[in-house]
């Protein structure tokens, strides 16, 4: 086995060990810590106001993946690698700061994925304001 594949495989050993306390402790109902860190979703309006959707992710208390069906060993490293990355740009955020996904130079994107039947669906109430708000940014 060559050196790199020795480091790759240790640092991979440590990465599951750092995964398997993570999990634990965020399995552990008792000791469950409130997020310090959140990632919201939303967007900006034409008067510079972020506007999220009602709950956000707690970035440091996120669970690693251990591994979702269809995932590749591979890409399940690459999501617990940009959980650690994320989680090491914010640590020394100030309290009541925000940064943007440009801000730490990391192309975050959010994607709207559908899981079960297919149904037709209705325009939700409220949608033509938020539609109209949108328009105004083009």
């Amino acid at each position: 086995m060559s050196k790199a594949q020795e480091a790759y495989k240790e640092e991979l050993a440590k990465r599951n060990a750092a995964i398997a306390k993570v999990n634990t402790k965020a399995n552990d109902s008792e000791e469950r810590e409130s997020p310090e860190f959140w990632i919201n979703v939303g967007t900006v309006s034409d008067t510079g106001e972020f506007i999220s959707l009602p709950y956000g992710l707690g970035l440091d208390t996120m669970r690693f993946s251990e591994r979702e069906s269809g995932d590749t060993t591979y890409m399940m490293e690459v999501k617990n690698s940009l959980l650690m990355v994320i989680r090491e740009l914010v640590q020394d955020m100030p309290a009541g700061s925000e940064l943007t996904g440009e801000d730490l130079e990391i192309p975050l994107t959010v994607r709207i994925r559908r899981v079960g039947k297919s149904t037709t669906s209705t325009p939700a109430r409220g949608r033509d304001l938020l539609m109209s708000a949108l328009k105004k940014r083009s």
